[in-house]
């Protein structure tokens, strides 16, 4: 039985599909390092006295003032925040927030912070000295923070790490194979970033050695060489809101 050719305006859209789910994107980035925020021990402390609290308390607290410069020389444009909000099945659980300067309310803009005992994970898109770029947000403009890698001083404490060489766990997205250069859909899994470079990143799905652990594999079954290896634009790692659609895969270690 002889199979019936798709037409060929239905061919034409699903080109221009698979075109437009890996086309350029207009606001572009040129990099995406994560900001690894140390938790206050203030925060912890509240967390600890407070999960298990039958009356659901909440609490806010500024991390850093927000500028619309990398520089301290003008008024701040707000506050980044994190939240508590509790959630189904009575869970307590932090969010950040921005609060802009001159207001009480706070807008919630980040709800997945995962573990963050272990470190609260912020991607970001810029370090300059002390300062770093949040990526687009509720903030209308540019907005720096300052963070300081010295736990002795104040304000907000963390480190800036490149994500080169880090295993991520991915959304499901469009990408674009490397290998045959056609466009593929991948499922949300563990990858490991092989290279940020050109506004884009390139990842290949973990191998058992890839953990932190350095767990024992026979490279010999798994070569990575053999793997698919994916390229997507940065500004496709992050929602319209600036919410990332990726975390670091075991914070913890294993």
């Amino acid at each position: 039985m002889r199979s019936t050719p798709l037409p060929l305006s239905l061919l034409l859209f699903l080109i221009l599909l698979s075109t437009l789910a890996y086309s350029e994107p207009r606001d572009r980035i040129n990099d995406l390092l994560d900001l690894e925020i140390v938790v206050p021990l203030e925060i912890q402390w509240w967390y600890n006295q407070s999960h298990d609290d039958s009356a659901h308390p909440t609490n806010s607290w500024a991390l850093a003032n927000v500028y619309a410069t990398p520089t301290e020389d003008s008024e701040p444009i707000g506050e980044f925040t994190v939240e508590t909000v509790w959630a189904e099945n009575n869970i307590l659980k932090f969010v950040l927030g921005y609060r802009p300067a001159g207001r009480d309310s706070v807008i919630v803009w980040r709800d997945r912070l995962g573990d963050w005992g272990y470190g609260i994970h912020q991607f970001v898109l810029q370090k300059r000295d002390d300062w770093v770029l949040l990526p687009p947000g509720p903030y209308g403009e540019e907005a720096w923070i300052r963070v300081q890698d010295n736990a002795e001083g104040e304000g907000l404490y963390g480190r800036v790490v490149c994500l080169e060489g880090r295993l991520i766990e991915i959304d499901s997205m469009s990408v674009l194979s490397v290998g045959t250069g056609d466009s593929a859909k991948i499922d949300r899994q563990i990858y490991l970033v092989t290279s940020v470079d050109s506004q884009m990143v390139e990842f290949r799905p973990e191998l058992p050695s890839d953990m932190p652990s350095g767990a024992s594999d026979d490279l010999s079954e798994h070569p990575a060489d053999s793997l698919p290896i994916y390229r997507v634009w940065l500004r496709r790692m992050l929602t319209v809101e600036g919410e990332p659609r990726f975390e670091i895969a075991y914070p913890r270690g294993c």
